[in-house]
């Protein structure tokens, strides 16, 4: 029989493809295995059902709740899908620990009882999870585009520093972004309906802000399928009375900033928008075809999402029903501006700092996105990321992580633009410049990449320093201590999973330096008290004379330029022109005898 050779090659290319994909995500949270605060609820929220389940009194956030709730939607799917593995986990750690070797090993990298390394495999999980979703996105790339698209997508993907980075960290938006990468492959496949349920989920479990990446996306989709079926006409009939309406409601709640004033009037508009689409029936009867299924499945989809996050929500947050946690960050956040609390950014940050830093030397080749015959097919998913994170710049509050969602949809523009750039260079004239291109790219991007993990590795001393402490001091019945953590340390990737002594005693309520705090009766100057804080004047002034300093941990201090010393260096990271420079930041104190 003879064996189709060109299917074995697509075969081998999947796996190819899917290992390159999975392999940047793998290395990164290897890399960086500690979180910081703003992945905290989420965080604290997995361990909390894996580990005290039922026991709710037990769980961080009735004790550590944060300036808003957010859902328990995510923790408990990646809890209840990660426990088949925590299962053998556990049964190969306790045959290690029948082999006197290799149980003394692993007691000294991971403590007791190995919780990090089940922190480490939460992570994975999430992680891979998303780069099966990139996976199936570089296989509809490749059905829609061109094979030499699909290689480009792929290859600026996997050495782009921050998509990788995020798709393993314990956000909100990391779940939403599980979603996204179904509505980008679903919005390439024309699937309405997709979309819009991917949408809704996303919207009202998740991110409430996606309003905005789905708002257009969904718009410039229906707009679509209406001109293919010759009935844009009667679609202007329609959105006129609905933007005009959902324009005052906005403005006006925008201006008074008062949820009351809002709510009312967006019910007044629904009412108005329903009776101008009601006198119009006929003339709109034509867009019942286009539209019918995805309003029903939104709807549907919408009270269902409500629905199941208020159950399971108000449970576990012990709130009345219905307890919505995102309709609570939307009114903090968007109504009544409280994210400005942590800090705000010029209107320009996201286009100027943030763009560029997440895809590096792709920009270059943006523009000659529109040279390509495959620029229509672009020009939704450009269109729908600009208008994203031009409404997202009024915010204020700035941060990277809240426009990575477009990451896969401009990294295809990107793809395009360099195969655009490709096909006009002639061959037999430009072909080194042709071959430099792609290899320069990539190359600049892995550059880049190095340099922003070497830094990210830096951004968790407080998770270094308790993971330290685990090696420095032994983990027995007859040492049994009491870690006194500071708001830095907890926040900087001091979690619960770093608890690793079942006789050490744990606390984050040293959120000041003050003597009086304690414990379980037990003070930070009592002999078996470690104090695990930010070094600064005020923590040395106080316990410098009765506290000895058992180590420091360093973190991220800039970039240096490095001094080179020629045949000297002997590590390939050592040709790198700069230097990751560090400052010490956390301290481990222990009362002099």
């Amino acid at each position: 029989m003879k064996v189709d050779s060109s299917k074995i090659y697509i075969q081998e290319i999947g796996y190819v493809s899917r290992l390159a994909i999975q392999l940047p995500v793998v290395i990164l949270c290897l890399a960086c295995p500690f979180n910081k605060v703003e992945e905290s609820f989420n965080t604290q929220a997995v361990h909390d059902v894996i580990f005290h389940r039922f026991n709710l009194s037990d769980y961080d956030h009735h004790q550590n709740p944060g300036p808003v709730p957010r859902t328990f939607i995510g923790p408990l799917i990646l809890a209840f899908t990660i426990a088949p593995l925590l299962i053998l986990q556990n049964t190969l750690a306790s045959i290690i620990s029948l082999i006197p070797f290799f149980s003394e090993v692993f007691r000294i990298i991971l403590g007791t009882n190995h919780r990090l390394l089940t922190q480490i495999f939460i992570r994975l999980h999430l992680g891979l999870a998303i780069g099966r979703e990139v996976t199936y996105l570089t296989r509809v790339i490749k059905t829609k585009f061109s094979t030499q698209t699909f290689v480009l997508f792929l290859g600026i993907t996997v050495t782009q520093f921050h998509y990788n980075f995020y798709a393993s960290r314990l956000l909100p938006n990391t779940f939403a972004v599980f979603l996204t990468l179904k509505t980008i492959s679903s919005c390439l496949l024309n699937d309405l309906k997709s979309v819009v349920k991917y949408g809704v989920i996303s919207i009202v479990v998740f991110r409430s802000e996606l309003v905005i990446f789905y708002g257009p996306m969904i718009a410039f989709m229906v707009l679509e399928q209406c001109q293919d079926r010759g009935i844009t006409a009667s679609l202007v009939k329609l959105i006129f009375p609905v933007a005009i309406n959902m324009a005052i409601i906005l403005g006006i709640g925008w201006y008074t900033k008062s949820f009351e004033l809002f709510a009312f009037m967006f019910v007044g508009g629904l009412v108005m928008i329903t009776k101008e689409v009601y006198d119009r029936k006929k003339e709109l009867s034509k867009l019942i075809e286009v539209l019918a299924g995805p309003f029903v499945l939104g709807i549907v989809f919408t009270l269902l999402s409500i629905i199941l996050t208020s159950i399971i929500d108000s449970y576990l947050w012990n709130k009345n029903f219905p307890f919505w946690p995102e309709l609570n960050v939307f009114v903090f956040n968007a109504v009544n501006g409280g994210s400005t609390a942590w800090g705000t950014l010029p209107f320009t940050w996201y286009f100027l700092k943030a763009i560029p830093k997440l895809f590096q030397a792709g920009l270059i080749f943006l523009p000659f996105c529109v040279l390509s015959r495959d620029r229509k097919k672009c020009r939704l998913i450009s269109m729908t990321s600009l208008i994203f994170v031009f409404i997202y710049s009024f915010l204020g509050h700035k941060e990277l992580r809240f426009i990575i969602y477009i990451t896969p949809m401009v990294n295809l523009c990107i793809a395009v633009g360099v195969k655009a750039l490709l096909d006009y260079l002639k061959p037999t004239r430009f072909q080194i410049v042709r071959t430099l291109i792609p290899i320069g790219l990539i190359s600049l991007n892995l550059i880049a990449s190095i340099y922003f993990c070497l830094s990210s590795k830096l951004n968790y001393p407080g998770g270094e320093a308790l993971f330290k402490l685990h090696q420095v001091e032994s983990c027995s019945i007859d040492n049994k201590l009491t870690v006194f953590m500071d708001n830095y340390v907890a926040q900087t990737g001091a979690s619960r999973f770093g608890y690793m002594c079942e006789h050490w005693a744990y606390t984050t309520d040293y959120g000041t330096v003050v003597r009086d705090v304690q414990f379980n009766f037990v003070t930070p100057n009592d002999k078996n008290s470690i104090i695990l804080a930010e070094r600064t004047k005020e923590l040395i002034d106080e316990f410098g004379g009765t506290h000895g300093e058992l180590f420091g941990v360093g973190s991220f201090g800039g970039i240096g330029l490095k001094e080179l010393r020629g045949f000297e260096m002997r590590k390939l990271i050592d040709y790198l022109p700069f230097i990751i420079e560090e400052k010490d930041k956390v301290v481990a104190l222990r009362l002099i005898d």
